[in-house]
Formats: structure tokens, C-alpha cells, sequence
């Protein structure tokens, strides 16, 4: 039943494919990013991504990741490449890059409470 609902999981959520560019320079650039446009200001807007920004950076450090956590980072490098790619400020990619985080993890968790 386990290896049913692993495999349920793994059909719900889209297998990301490997950015075409070097993934360690990718989550360099993203932690840099991050790094210039957390937000630190309680009355900015961001601030309520701001568990994103902080998740998103943390996982990006780690060396040792599980699947599922290795899934979202190649979905987070993609998304982030694709932004890039679409002439996204910086800002505007920080923003986006946290709250796609945090929607992709919170789906992560519903699925995994079923």
C-alpha cells in the first residue's frame, strides 16, 4: 500500500526534468539572489514569503537531499531558469521563486496527509 501511494504521489506531482544549465551554478545564483532580496522589513509585502526565502536558501545548502526534496529543487532550478530566461527583475524572481516554494511544499504536505 506504501509503494502504491509513493507511486500515486510521484503521478500527482509533474517528475521536473534537470535544468539544461549547471544545477550548483543555478542554486548559487538563487542563494545570492535570495540573499540580496530577503525581506527584513515586517510591513513589506514580501515579508509574508518570508518563510519561503528562508526554506527555499536552507534546502538549497544542504548537500545530502531525499527524492521528493531533490523533485522540488530541480522544479525551484526550472522555475527559476525560466524567469531568468523571461526577463524577470531579480526582485521579482526572489518573490516568485518563494512563493512557488511554498505552494509546491504546502501541496507536498497534502498529499502526504492522504
Amino acid at each position: 500500500q506504501q509503494e502504491q501511494q509513493q507511486q500515486q504521489q510521484q503521478q500527482d506531482l509533474p517528475a521536473a526534468a534537470p535544468p539544461s544549465e549547471d544545477p550548483a551554478a543555478l542554486s548559487s545564483e538563487v542563494i545570492s539572489i535570495f540573499g540580496e532580496h530577503m525581506p527584513s522589513d515586517p510591513n513589506s509585502p514580501a515579508f509574508a514569503y518570508l518563510q519561503g526565502f528562508m526554506s527555499l536558501r536552507l534546502l538549497l545548502l544542504r548537500q545530502n537531499r531525499g527524492g521528493q526534496e531533490q523533485d522540488l529543487v530541480n522544479t525551484m532550478l526550472s522555475s527559476y531558469s525560466s524567469y531568468k530566461a523571461g526577463g524577470r527583475t531579480p526582485a521579482d524572481i526572489a518573490l516568485m521563486l518563494a512563493r512557488d516554494f511554498m505552494f509546491l511544499s504546502q501541496q507536498q504536505q497534502q498529499q502526504q496527509q492522504q
